[in-house]
Parts: structure tokens; sequence; C-alpha cells
């Protein structure tokens, strides 16, 4: 955490510590004691604001949704929510905003959440617990499969952009892997 000395404090300026920013403002005011006046002194006001990229209980997701395609809202969401899942954004166990909450942030209806949730249940990403919330399920073998096949697949993306900046068709590329693999044999 970064700290100020106050006595090097002039106005307000923001400190930025992590996911916490930090305003430090003098400001002058007379004191008065039973016995006597103290005239002006510097006081000095600490604000600190919290910055939260979604608010709510539950871990906050990155996502993103957009109008200008066909693909419903609520798919959208549910197929956001995968990603995370996913990509290890949210672990199992950990609670995800309420349906209510996730709405009221992304401005859509709570109907749209509702639907988003419930596919994810019934597919097996998610599970809810009635007064608690929706949790991240544990990851069975077919979500496994998929995070290894989506890590496969950005790997083969960056394999042939390399590919094809020296010229290299994927027939050769195929050659290669088949190479390799009879020498791991």
């Amino acid at each position: 955490m970064s700290r100020v000395h106050p006595e090097s404090a002039h106005g307000s300026w923001p400190v930025m510590t992590g996911q916490l920013f930090v305003f430090i403002n003098r400001t002058y005011t007379s004191l008065f004691t039973k016995e006597s006046h103290l005239g002006l002194t510097p006081v000095y006001i600490l604000y600190i604001l919290s910055i939260h990229t979604i608010y709510g209980r539950g871990v906050p997701v990155n996502i993103q949704i957009s109008n200008n395609t066909d693909t419903p809202i609520y798919e959208q969401l549910k197929n956001e929510i995968i990603r995370a899942i996913m990509t290890s954004e949210v672990q199992p166990g950990e609670a995800l905003m309420s349906m209510r909450a996730l709405a009221k942030e992304l401005k859509i209806s709570i109907i749209t959440t509702k639907r988003a949730y419930q596919d994810l249940e019934q597919e097996g990403y998610v599970y809810s617990v009635v007064g608690k919330g929706t949790f991240v399920s544990e990851q069975n073998a077919n979500i496994q499969r998929e995070r290894v096949l989506l890590e496969i697949e950005k790997n083969i993306e960056e394999l042939l952009k390399t590919a094809h900046q020296i010229d290299l068709s994927a027939e050769e590329l195929i050659d290669m892997i088949h190479v390799i693999e009879e020498d791991k044999k």
C-alpha cells in the first residue's frame, strides 16, 4: 500500500493502492478548547474508494453482451459465464452474482438472467442453493475435456499464426506433428 506523509500533503490528490483509490485532502479549521483558541490547524481528511468490476455478492465476472448480433442475450450471457468457467476466471464452488444484481448491472431483464442461469444449471455448469445463491459446479469429465480442448485450440491458433509468418502450410504442420508423434513412441 502506498503511504503518504501528511506533512507533504498539499490540497487533494489520489494515491492508487491496488483496487483502492485513496484521496487525501488537507484543509484548515479553527480549533477551540475550554482554555484557549488554538488558531488555524491543518486537518487531514482521508477518503477511501473501493473499485469493483461488478457490484454485488458473488465473483466479479467480465461479461460482454452485444445488441448487434442475432444471438439472444440470454445465450450470450450463458456463453460468457461458460467462458469464465472454462478459463478459470471463476473456480468450482465460487458463488456467481445473484440474478437480480447481474440483471441490474448489465441493464437487462431479470427474466433473461434467470433463463441463462437455468440453462447453465441444466447443462451442469452451476448449481443453485435456495436462499444462498448460484455456485460453479465441481468440474466433471466433460467440462475438464472442454477446458483442455479450449487450450489446445488457442495453441493451434498460435501455431498457425507462427507458421503463416514463414509460409508453412497446414499440410507441412500436420507432417511435423506426425513425425514428432512417431519420435515419442
